[in-house]
């Protein structure tokens, strides 16, 4: 925690960053960066590219795991088995790249409302599924996993892909069961903000022998595998050694013998349960539902605030946090099918996105972050609750 002072009355402000990503020591990192350097081999599915995908597919589960440069180009590999000019049903509250992989493959984006999970609704995909459907892509939105079995079910019942954007999520488990092996094929990210930060990077997972060949050659040019024949399209989609290195040490058993991704996404959740405890006293607040046997990765801590009862307006409050020196975003708000290029090429008078809309209108991410201390989390929720008694006189 930073602490600045403001010039003109020199009153100490504390400084509570958003999101703060979780970094190995330079000592654990320098074997691996000495061996990089003797070796000169910097990316082109290095020694720990390769050794990070055997240690997803470890930790997961999963069959097959596919290092990429990011999870945008992830998802645009795996979008592009499907047949140009089909429909595929997203959720329309999802950060932007989602939906951009789904344009760069001449696909039509059909947006799905969410539900109280703030994920992609079961029952609003069944009813705007066709013969002109080809794909449902869920998003594990801030690690929350999707109604996967009834996903599951709808896609086998209408024969249509299930692909799940799991950007949010690793470390995730869905009914007791790491997120990556589910559907058809799964993306993951490991940029900065993420869980596994590796500064940019990210994988895509399967049990499918087919997507898993598939994506094999075009992250790469597409090479043919051991060899310079090209077979068909491809991008330039290789992770680099320096990202497989902080996505092992990410991974790896701690000293106690504890991976070190379960231990972060373990202390999200103490400090979720915190603000859960407290901030659930507050009238005006609802949260972002978290089934039964699930465990979310809280990627980001939301709020939905409801101004009638909370006694002012979203943008205020975050306004009011702002002076306190405390960082908030509103993902995903403008929801995606608000966005001028969305509203003008793909209007959406097919679906009803009055959920959507509403939680858009009012969510509001808090800082959190694997080494947030008491201090901090105490800051954050006290002038939260400051903010919303001053609202009720």
């Amino acid at each position: 925690m930073s602490i600045f002072f403001e010039a003109d009355n020199m009153e100490k402000t504390r400084k509570i960053p958003l999101v703060k990503p979780y970094l190995p020591n330079l000592k654990d990192i320098e074997p691996y960066l000495q061996t990089i350097l003797e070796s000169g081999r910097l990316t082109n599915f290095g020694r720990y590219s390769k050794l990070l995908e055997e240690r997803i597919c470890e930790y997961i589960g999963v069959t097959y795991a596919l290092c990429v440069s990011n999870a945008t180009t992830g998802l645009t590999l795996l979008l592009n088995s499907l047949p140009k000019g089909s429909e595929v049903l997203v959720p329309s509250f999802t950060f932007l790249p989602t939906v951009q992989a789904i344009l760069w493959n001449s696909l039509i984006p059909v947006f799905i409302d969410i539900d109280d999970s703030y994920t992609i609704s079961p029952q609003k995909v069944k009813s705007h599924i066709s013969s002109k459907t080809s794909a449902i892509l869920g998003v594990h939105a801030f690690g929350n996993p999707c109604a996967i079995e009834e996903l599951e079910n709808l896609a086998k019942q209408y024969g249509v892909k299930l692909f799940f954007d799991s950007a949010h999520a690793f470390g995730a488990k869905y009914q007791g069961k790491y997120i990556g092996g589910l559907g058809d094929a799964e993306v993951f990210s490991f940029s900065v903000t993420k869980i596994l930060p590796c500064g940019e990077g990210g994988a895509i997972t399967t049990n499918n022998v087919e997507i898993y060949q598939l994506i094999l050659n075009r992250r790469n040019y597409g090479f043919t595998y051991g060899s310079y024949d090209c077979v068909n399209r491809g991008l330039n989609g290789k992770i680099t050694e320096f990202s497989a290195i902080l996505g092992l040490l990410g991974i790896d058993f701690d000293e106690g013998g504890v991976r070190r991704i379960d231990t972060r996404v373990n202390k999200r959740n103490e400090i979720a349960s915190k603000y859960l405890d407290r901030l659930s006293r507050l009238s005006g607040l609802t949260f972002q539902e978290v089934r039964n046997n699930n465990t979310s990765t809280y990627k980001d801590f939301t709020i939905t605030i409801e101004p009638q009862l909370f006694g002012t307006q979203k943008n205020i409050v975050r306004e009011k946090l702002h002076r306190k020196g405390i960082e908030t975003a509103s993902y995903f708000s403008p929801a995606i099918h608000q966005l001028t290029y969305f509203q003008q090429h793909f209007p959406t008078e097919r679906t009803n996105l009055e959920y959507t809309n509403r939680i858009e209108s009012g969510i509001l991410s808090l800082p959190i972050y694997f080494d947030m201390t008491d201090e901090e989390f105490e800051y954050v929720v006290s002038t939260i609750e400051e903010i919303y008694f001053d609202s009720q006189i």
